[in-house]
């Protein structure tokens, strides 16, 4: 493994890490009974409108809880097994689907209940940069190139 590899994929692993610290405090004030203020910055901009709507859960999983899964994943994927051949493509592939199901959740926020948080923005800032680092875990990672050539 090169040493550009290493840093991307520790790179990776430094915004699993921040992610699913972001996706934590949306998990808590999802459960929060009151108010919170830390992101009311009226109707425009109030978490508990967002973290308590009824597109905050996906069959009773609250999508904070589905982001801090999906965040150890890919924190996994770039320490624990950074050395298997398949690793960029699945890494990559998972930040594809993340960032998929952030954009959704995204224009359910703008369009649908005309309320932003700014946890979910910050979260979906992680999954462009995952994204755009698996794509380079994929680029300097001979056994990746082989395998999409195929």
């Amino acid at each position: 493994m090169t040493s550009r590899s290493r840093r991307i994929l520790l790179t990776i692993a430094l915004l699993s890490v921040c992610g699913m610290a972001v996706s934590s405090v949306s998990l808590y004030h999802h459960f929060g009974t009151a108010a919170s203020s830390y992101c009311d910055f009226g109707g425009k901009f109030n978490c508990d409108i967002v973290n308590r709507s009824t597109y905050s859960v996906v069959s009773k999983i609250p999508v904070a809880l589905i982001g801090i899964v999906g965040y150890l994943t890919v924190l996994g994927l770039a320490t624990l097994y950074r050395t298997k051949a398949e690793t960029p493509v699945v890494l990559f592939l998972t930040s594809l689907a993340g960032l998929s199901f952030a954009l959704y959740l995204t224009y359910v926020e703008a369009f649908v209940l005309a309320a932003r948080c700014i946890l979910p923005i910050v979260v979906n800032d992680h999954l462009r940069d995952h994204s755009a680092f698996d794509g380079g875990a994929c680029r300097v990672s001979p056994s990746c190139q082989a395998n999409s050539l195929s």
